[in-house]
């Protein structure tokens, strides 16, 4: 039996995140994610899946590579013909309006996170305030990790990464999003037996109805747009979370905005191709391959690296 493509190119899907990664049959680690035939809602093989080290690491194996190899492994679609049962769809679920997440603060612990101790390493204590607050940062109890809220252009928590930032900005190693959560996945399992989905946008929309008229920045990290908000406020900096969420659905909310991208080193021309299919679709869009022209910088390495350098520098002179 041989594997047919056609008419499967919806059925197979890479399966949603849900706070695991598994491990890369390439490079070994925890940054795998796997195909899910969608017909069976099994996971199609240990091996057929993405590495998120897109970079560093380049593995793919899709289904029809893996059913090239495997053609005994592929079960025929149902004929389409046949009318089928209507699936229940899963509820949309998020964390609550932005008020409700700010009430999560006791005295100043939203300020006492290591990331907090870097920035004021480069900025005075007011801007560090500010920069935390626009963004509604909160430290994480006792290991001073940052929580990083993706909240949207109605003031509704659709996501929380939670980051670990040694005092010198670089990362520690931790690294998670609050959906991953056991007692929170088993409150929305309770809630919600149909099954559930997390909405998504990009870190900062909240910032877009308060200034309609200002461009917009976007970045991929979050540490990099609050950095650039303080040292060059004229745009609205936003982050996409992610090389990988950087996609055309994600960017209605600034379809009428003047838009800077800002890729970082080594995913210019993945970045560049999104873009001119946006600008093709009526978006005032531009891809700044700043990182691309700058020498000296490892892949992966973002504007916010180039900028805290310069300050180095500057303190150094003076």
């Amino acid at each position: 039996m041989s594997y047919n493509h056609q008419n499967n190119q919806h059925r197979y899907m890479l399966e949603k995140y849900k706070g695991i990664k598994y491990t890369c049959p390439h490079c070994g680690q925890k940054t795998f994610t796997r195909y899910v035939d969608t017909f069976t809602n099994q996971v199609i093989a240990d091996d057929c899946g993405r590495c998120d080290r897109e970079i560093s690491c380049k593995f793919h194996r899709p289904p029809r590579e893996y059913f090239a190899l495997n053609p005994t492994a592929y079960i025929p679609s149902p004929n389409p013909a046949l009318p089928s049962e209507p699936q229940p769809q899963p509820d949309v679920v998020n964390f609550g309006e932005v008020h409700i997440w700010d009430s999560r603060r006791r005295g100043n612990e939203h300020y006492e996170s290591d990331f907090a101790v870097g920035l004021s390493q480069y900025f005075n204590e007011a801007t560090v305030h500010s920069m935390i607050d626009t963004y509604h940062l909160q430290a994480n109890g006792k290991q001073r990790n940052t929580m990083f809220p993706n909240i949207d252009k109605d003031g509704v928590v659709q996501d929380i990464a939670v980051i670990g930032y040694a005092p010198d900005l670089h990362r520690n190693g931790v690294a998670y999003h609050y959906r991953g959560n056991d007692k929170w996945k088993a409150k929305m399992e309770a809630e919600h037996p149909n099954g559930y989905k997390y909405g998504f946008c990009y870190f900062g929309e909240h910032l877009l109805p308060l200034y309609p008229d200002t461009p917009i920045a976007l970045v991929e990290s979050q540490k990099t747009a609050v950095i650039c908000s303080a040292i060059h406020p004229c745009f609205i900096w936003l982050a996409t979370c992610g090389s990988n969420q950087y996609k055309p659905e994600y960017c209605k909310p600034f379809k009428r905005r003047k838009v800077m991208v800002y890729p970082d080193k080594g995913c210019e021309a993945k970045w560049q191709a999104v873009t001119d299919r946006l600008v093709s679709e009526g978006y005032d869009i531009k891809l700044t391959p700043i990182m691309q022209q700058t020498k000296g910088y490892a892949d992966n390495s973002d504007i916010a690296d180039v900028l805290l350098d310069g300050m180095k520098i500057c303190k150094k002179v003076h």
